[in-house]
């Protein structure tokens, strides 16, 4: 099986860890006032949308996790994904038009997996991957 991750690329972030998730990067840049107001709106919309059609679980709920804030998520590249892959492009097509760049990111192994369910996958990158 393959997984799908999109990464944003960070200038000046820690060399080990380079890029951060889309949402965590688009939730970080409305926490510091990154966003304009209709930006904001959008990303609401998004997140409201995705919290409703995503299940996104706890950090307790990351099992056999060595360090659970080590764990990436990843979408299972399967047909009952194709709407959150295609949702996602939105994300990636908006910060790309801010001049961001954005990795696709696909892998048979994304690591040790903390946890699944039918459209993704929560994975600790094996050291060195990601």
């Amino acid at each position: 099986m393959q997984f799908v991750r999109f990464a944003v690329e960070v200038p000046g972030r820690d060399a080990a860890r380079p890029m951060r998730g889309l949402f965590a990067h688009v939730k970080g840049l409305a926490d510091v006032g990154g966003l304009d107001e209709y930006d904001h709106e959008r990303w609401s919309e998004w997140r409201t949308w995705f919290e409703a059609n995503c299940y996104m679980p706890s950090t307790a709920e990351l099992r056999a996790s060595r360090d659970p804030r080590r764990s990436l998520f990843w979408f299972k590249d399967v047909s009952s994904a194709a709407v959150l892959l295609e949702r996602s492009g939105e994300i990636v097509r908006f910060l790309e038009s801010r001049g961001e760049t954005v990795r696709v990111l696909r892998s048979s192994d994304p690591g040790h997996i903390t946890y699944e369910d039918d459209v993704q996958v929560a994975a600790e990158p094996d050291l060195g991957n990601f």
